[in-house]
């Protein structure tokens, strides 16, 4: 397969393609880096639980080797991308010995593309990737018990466990594993690897062995500059764009070739997330400016002052925890405005968000605070930084109310969970035995 500057070539247009397309695609590539894992059915047949396959250069954290159990297999091996067509074109892998069942491929494929350390529910990638879910596997449970082997492979309490570990997941988030097969190739022509935003400038890192000729742009809601790397250009290049008068709206900084954007990076919300990797905010004024700069929305939420009455604000905690996070300014009216609150409150202000949130909602999210200054004396800006959850959460109604209510985040309005919503996020958080007990489900 080739790879240009911003997809896949061969890919038809509105990047999908058909099953025996998608086949072919990963079949012309020289290497694919494979990591499987697979279980022992009662059938007496091996299923893969999930798979995935990577082409351009190996993941960051891969290596070849077996971890072999009596009902558990993980594999990492580099094979051909022929082997790999021939795998996915017969539904069936051959892994350490043992035929695994593939799940079908269902078309049409498809495809994505995705910035370097993009979150996709496995390892991130060190390069910009354009890649597709291929299958999803059979739903069925984990295998129970622990793993233990006599072949030298680590033991485990959990096959999640043991697969997040295998796959160099890292923490998963509401311990649910991605049960899919995905196919992902690296394009290694460029990528950003740091943006420091500071009161005055905005500096990007560019790396790569094709950056010469690419073009960086300092994008938002009005046109920004570019500069275009010198074809004589090195592997990396260090650029730099003035600030005057703050973040702008909507900034997001891109490399680019043509109309094809090679890779990218969030600077303001509603588009920033935690997820945004090498963006480092170097002065916390600059941090400020960037959150109000989008006004409130599905991650960010402005207060004056802790009120009175904190349900409203408690409901928010909780959908923020319910979604991907984000972050309650205190100093900060409706209005954008920064009055600030008083740097000698701080410290208790701190002290009753904490409690407000432990005995309003349940389970409390984690939370962290940040000071933010601002230009008026004696006055600063507190962020409450609200973790996404790895269980449903819920909030009071009032302070005597015994139930808990789960909310979540419309735009910028937080709103009780409707019966299907609630079923997603339970879904995606896997929260142990009868999880919407505690809502009265």
């Amino acid at each position: 397969m080739t790879i240009s500057r911003g997809g896949i070539v061969g890919i038809p247009d509105g990047n999908r393609s058909t099953v025996d397309e998608t086949i072919a695609l990963v079949g012309a590539e020289p290497q694919v880096w494979v990591r499987i894992g697979a279980s022992l059915e009662e059938d007496g047949k091996w299923y893969a639980r999930l798979a995935e396959l990577t082409s351009g250069t190996a993941p960051p954290g891969w290596n070849a080797k077996e971890w072999l159990y009596p009902q558990v297999v993980f594999v990492a091996s580099l094979q051909t991308g022929k082997t790999v067509g021939e795998w996915l074109r017969a539904a069936e892998a051959s892994v350490a010995g043992h035929a695994v069942v593939l799940p079908a491929l269902r078309g049409p494929t498809s495809w994505e593309r995705q910035q370097s350390q993009a979150p996709t529910g496995f390892e991130r990638l060190d390069w910009p990737m354009t890649g597709t879910t291929l299958a999803y596997a059979d739903n069925r449970s984990e295998p129970a018990g622990p793993l233990l082997s006599d072949r030298g492979a680590p033991s485990f309490v959990r096959f999640f466990h043991a697969a997040a570990c295998f796959f160099c997941l890292g923490e998963v988030r509401g311990g649910s594993l991605p049960q899919t097969i995905v196919y992902r190739h690296q394009d290694q022509a460029g990528k950003i690897v740091g943006v420091k935003v500071a009161d005055d400038e905005v500096r990007v890192v560019v790396e790569g062995p094709g950056i010469g000729g690419l073009t960086v742009e300092f994008a938002g809601d009005a046109p920004g500059p570019t500069h275009q790397i010198p074809d004589s250009a090195g592997p990396i290049e260090t650029l730099t764009f003035p600030l005057s008068g703050g973040l702008p709206p909507g900034a997001w900084v891109l490399l680019k070739q043509g109309t094809s954007w090679v890779d990218r990076r969030f600077l303001t919300r509603p588009w920033l997330t935690n997820a945004d990797d090498g963006v480092e905010f170097v002065e916390a004024r600059t941090r400020l400016e960037a959150l109000v700069a989008d006004r409130e929305g599905p991650g960010t939420e402005f207060k004056l002052q802790v009120p009175k009455d904190p349900f409203g604000l408690m409901k928010t905690v909780c959908a923020f925890a319910n979604g991907d996070g984000g972050s309650i300014l205190f100093g900060v009216d409706d209005e954008e405005g920064i009055p600030g609150v008083p740097d000698n409150t701080i410290d208790g202000l701190k002290n009753q968000l904490t409690q407000l949130i432990d005995s309003w909602v349940e389970p409390p999210p984690t939370t962290s605070f940040v000071v933010l200054p601002t230009d008026l004396p004696g006055k600063s800006v507190l962020e409450t930084r609200v973790q996404p959850s790895s269980q449903l959460c819920g909030s009071r109604t009032n302070a005597s109310a015994t139930d808990f209510t789960p909310y979540i985040r419309h735009n910028a309005i937080s709103v009780r969970a409707r019966p299907h919503e609630i079923e997603q996020i339970v879904r995606a958080r896997t929260a142990g035995t009868n999880p919407l007990g505690r809502f009265g489900f």
